[in-house]
Order: structure tokens, then C-alpha cells, then sequence
């Protein structure tokens, strides 16, 4: 018998993570691991053909995408979402089922459609779907699947996943409506049911039997007749038919009142001066903070950053006479994009920033370049005649693929998929922008600093906490572009940005127990450009030394004035 493909648990991850948030970290674990084993592969590949990507697997990630491009946004949280759930191919295939679907159907991932028990009927209606047949197209559909045991018969809705004449995949998931969170606060608020009470009348909602639900939740059938009867003596019904009535009208309420996703920017989030300056080509957002006579200093943001920070030390600013200058790169906050190829991002900012200080009459200011704004601060500041290059926690070039190594493991992995599998980087950030708007924005940044015991201590402020996810938000408020473009240039070497910025003086801020940017990274920097870098590494600090030493770093950007 021959071994299983270790792709089919990569796959099957890919598409969880695609229709539920929750299932992001999951895959992404099992990214790392195909990853892994595939490295001196792929960078074979990339040498060779740097057309070629992730072979075998690419096709379903082009799915996933799509499938994430049809599912959109949706208007109540994902993590609500519950019951069996299949996803097939147009031929057949089950790409995915989660796990209520193996406990009702049976297990057995990546079988076909011929192994549902369906009927002759509902089987040809599905395979109308699939085909994309004229009669089946835009119409609602329900079939009947029996479980397991063949003795009962369940009902499921298709749904087609992609627009067009032949439909790419179809999602069969339970009839019925989705248990809204805001259901959850009605019963404990109208009712006084407990937390577990509430997923059980969720189950008891979508046709579940106590049997199931005891599979369902690990318990004795005893334990969930008990429970049902209390939750029937505290909704006052007088029995499980009634009470599935109730419980159906509270889904209708609830869905009235659901919390909505965060909406886009459209103002200003902070307390900085907020100005739309006008460019040759498009409109560009600009913050200020800090006094309106301050010394100019240009605030280039980085991927995950936003201007938080800025509001975080504005008082700084105002004691040591510093004015922040702070543009929206394109992409990000509520910047439209700058149009042209990816590569020409850094010479386009260059561009922008040679018409603001042109436009304002800004003279030789500092440019201060946070995490991956460090490129960008590179790159604009010989068309502003900049008078320092200072960057915090920033990037250096990467000249060798062991500059990777020292990365934690999240970070690393964004960091191999935008170098070696660049046509998967799309998946991975628009899944993750999705965990992140759908209640999962804790989890996101847990991952990011899960290895790294310095940054993670900072974190547990709850002030930096809040300052770093609305930094989140400022990044992915239009979509994963502006992250994508970003990731293609701090994986490769940049070098030439640091030459045609010579002789500008450079300061490096670091922490030595960056986990994104190596200590020796920096340092070899530091040491190839002797003759007119300074390095001022703070043993105790990590990434986030913006945050635990701003006194110190705003202090030394005074200093270059003086």
C-alpha cells in the first residue's frame, strides 16, 4: 500500500482556511511543514525557472483564492458558522469537509461525489451545478444526503463559489440559517442561559438530536437531556418543537442587530493634522503631528505599523520641537494606489516624496524609515535631500537566503512564500487579512511574536496591544495589495538603494532581540558601510524598541538638527 501524499493535509487546509478564519493558523502550520521539506527544491526552481512555483499545489491555492474572492466579506462573523460543510470541484472531487461533516457523513477525505449517498436525482442536480448547466445556474438548489448510518436523510444548499458559464467549485453546507453572536447575548440577556446552554440551542437550531449533539460537544446524551430541560424551563417553552420556533425567531432578531465588520477609513483615525495633498498623478493622505514650526522630519511607515506609534509620542514631539510629516503609502489607510508594476513602488514613493517637500518648501529633513519603511527612507532620500537616514527596527538588504533562518517562524514564513512561491503570496495574506477582520486579530499578532519573549512581553501592555491592531487595520482597511507589494521587496536585496543614497549619514536603531531582522544582519550592514552608518543597538529592546524607547530615539532625532 502505498503512502499518502503529505499535500492532500496541506490542501485540505487550504480551502479551512479559506471558508472559516479559524483555520488559518492551521494552515499555516502545515504551509511551514510542505515548505520546509521543499526549500532546496524550490530554490533550485527559482534559480532555474522563475516561473515555476509551489508544483502540485498551485492550482488549489488558485481555487482557494477565487474562493475567497467570491465569499467576500461577510456580514456576520465566520466563527458563527457551524454544521457539516463539503466542498467539491467542478469534477467531483471533494476538496474539503470539515469536521461535522466526518462524524455525519463519514470519514474519508478527498473521496468523490459518487461516495455521498445521494439520490439519482439530487446527485444529476449537483452534477448540473458543477457543469454549469443553463437550468442550474443562479438557482438556489437543495439536496438530501444520508449519513453514516444510511437512516437519516440530511438536507444541504448549494452554493456556487465562482461566477461564469462553468462554475469552478460548489460549497454544499446545512439548510438553515447561520447562529448570529448576537443570538448568544440575547438568550443570556432575555433567558439567563449559560454559554454552553447557548450551543446547544445553536445545535438544537439546526436539526441536531441529542445524540448528536453529545458527539458533537463531547458529552454524555444524559448530560444534553438535562441541559435541554433546563433551557426549556428558562425560555419558558414548553418543548423542543416550540422552542426550536423561539430559537428561530431569535436568529431573525439577532441578525438584525449583528456587530458589522469594522468599516473602511474614511477619516482620520488619529489626533494628527490631516491633510489630502495633491500629486502629479493621484491624491495623497498626509498626517502631522508635533508642533506646525518643528523641525521636518518625514515619518515613512512600515507594513504592519501604521502611525500609530506617531500619536503614541506626539508629546515627545512637542517637547523636543519635532514635526512629524506622514504619508499614507499607496495601498495603505486610505491611499489610492500609485498605478505601475510592483518593482517600481520605492522609485514611485521617491517620486511622491520630491513633490510634498517640493509643494510645502521642507529642506533638508531627516527621514525616518519604521520596520519595512526602511527601504522606502533609502530610496526617497536623495530626492529630498535628506539630511539623515535614521530607521528603526528596520530591514537591511537581503543578500542571502540564511538571513531568512533567524526569522521567527510566521515571519520566516511570509518571508519563503514572497521570495520562492510568490504566485501563493495572495493566499496567504488575504486569508490572513481575514482572520484578522473577523475577530482574530489577537491571534494574528500572538503568531507574529510567539518566539520572540521580548517583543512578546511588550505586547501584554494593553496600550501597545491596541496601538499595534489598529496598526493591523491601517495595513489591510483596502485588501492584502499593499501588504503584497511590500513583502516582494524586503525578501530581495536592495542594495542599489543604499548606494544611490550615498553620502547621505545613516542611523540604525536596533533591538538586539529582533526576531525579524538578525542582530548579525545588521551589524555585517553596519560594518560594509562603515564610513557613514551608525549602529545604536539596545540590548533589552526587540522589533518593538520604537515602543519601549521613544524618549531615546526621539531625542537622537533632535540631535541631528542641533
Amino acid at each position: 500500500m502505498s503512502a499518502p501524499d503529505p499535500s492532500l493535509k496541506l490542501i485540505e487546509t487550504i480551502y479551512r482556511a479559506a471558508l472559516d478564519p479559524r483555520g488559518y493558523d492551521n494552515f499555516m502550520g502545515e504551509w511551514d511543514d510542505w515548505l520546509a521539506t521543499r526549500l532546496q527544491e524550490l530554490q533550485h526552481l527559482k534559480e532555474t525557472d522563475p516561473g515555476l512555483s509551489a508544483p502540485g499545489v498551485v492550482a488549489h491555492f488558485d481555487l482557494a483564492t477565487r474562493l475567497l474572492e467570491k465569499i467576500g466579506e461577510p456580514t456576520q462573523s465566520l466563527q458563527a458558522a457551524s454544521g457539516p460543510q463539503v466542498l467539491l470541484d467542478r469534477t467531483g472531487q471533494i476538496l474539503w469537509q470539515n469536521a461535522e461533516a466526518d462524524t455525519l457523513l463519514g470519514r474519508g477525505k478527498f473521496r468523490t461525489l459518487r461516495d455521498l449517498h445521494l439520490s439519482d436525482h439530487h446527485r444529476a442536480l449537483v452534477q448540473d451545478f458543477l457543469a454549469g448547466h443553463p437550468m442550474a445556474v443562479g438557482r438556489p438548489a437543495v439536496v438530501q444526503i444520508k449519513d453514516s448510518t444510511g437512516q437519516r436523510a440530511l438536507s444541504f444548499q448549494l452554493k456556487e463559489m465562482q461566477e461564469g458559464p462553468e462554475t469552478d467549485l460548489v460549497l454544499l453546507s446545512p439548510l438553515g440559517p447561520a447562529w448570529p453572536d448576537a443570538a448568544d447575548q440575547l438568550l443570556m440577556d432575555s433567558h439567563g442561559l449559560t454559554p454552553s446552554e447557548c450551543e446547544i440551542c445553536a445545535l438544537l437550531s439546526q436539526g441536531r438530536n441529542p445524540a448528536e449533539i453529545s458527539e458533537h460537544r463531547g458529552s454524555a446524551v444524559a448530560t444534553v437531556r438535562t441541559q435541554i430541560k433546563k433551557i426549556l424551563a428558562k425560555t419558558g417553552t414548553s418543548g423542543q418543537s416550540e422552542l426550536i420556533v423561539h430559537l428561530h425567531a431569535i436568529i431573525r432578531l439577532a441578525e438584525t442587530i449583528e456587530t458589522p465588520l469594522p468599516a473602511r477609513l474614511d477619516s482620520p483615525q488619529s489626533g494628527g493634522q490631516w491633510v489630502d495633498v495633491s500629486l502629479s498623478d493621484r491624491v495623497m493622505p498626509v498626517e502631522c503631528f508635533g508642533p506646525e514650526d518643528g523641525r521636518p522630519v518625514i515619518f515613512v511607515h512600515g507594513m504592519l505599523d501604521g502611525l500609530e506609534i506617531v500619536t503614541h509620542i506626539e508629546p515627545l514631539l512637542h517637547q523636543h520641537g519635532l514635526r512629524f510629516i506622514c504619508p499614507h503609502r499607496p495601498h495603505f489607510g486610505t491611499a489610492t494606489g500609485a498605478g505601475g508594476p510592483s518593482a517600481d513602488a520605492p522609485a514611485h514613493f521617491a517620486r511622491d516624496m520630491q513633490e510634498l517637500t517640493d509643494t510645502w518648501g521642507i529642506r533638508h529633513p531627516v527621514i525616518v524609515g519604521h520596520m519595512a519603511g526602511a527601504l522606502y527612507a533609502f530610496a526617497a532620500a536623495p530626492a529630498i535631500q535628506a539630511r539623515a537616514i535614521v530607521n528603526v527596527a528596520g530591514g537591511v538588504p537581503i543578500t542571502s537566503v540564511s538571513q531568512f533562518d533567524s526569522m521567527t517562524r510566521r515571519q520566516r514564513l511570509v518571508a519563503y512564500t514572497a521570495r520562492f512561491t510568490p504566485s501563493v503570496l495572495p493566499f496567504v495574506l488575504r486569508a490572513g487579512i481575514r482572520q484578522i477582520r473577523n475577530g482574530g486579530a489577537a491571534a494574528f499578532m500572538a503568531a507574529l511574536y510567539e518566539h520572540a519573549p521580548v517583543d512578546n512581553a511588550v505586547v501584554q501592555d494593553p496600550a501597545v496591544r491596541d496601538l499595534i491592531l489598529s496598526g493591523h487595520d491601517f495595513t489591510v482597511v483596502q485588501g492584502h495589495m499593499a501588504f503584497s507589494i511590500d513583502s516582494y521587496h524586503v525578501v530581495r536585496d536592495w542594495s542599489d538603494l543604499v548606494t544611490q543614497s550615498a553620502p547621505i549619514p545613516v542611523h540604525l536603531v536596533h533591538g538586539h532581540h529582533d526576531p525579524v531582522v538578525s542582530v548579525s544582519s545588521v551589524q555585517g550592514f553596519a560594518d560594509r558601510h562603515a564610513n557613514r552608518v551608525q549602529l545604536d543597538l539596545l540590548e533589552d529592546a526587540g522589533q518593538l524598541v520604537f515602543y519601549q524607547h521613544a524618549e531615546r530615539i526621539v531625542s537622537r532625532l533632535k540631535q541631528l538638527f542641533d
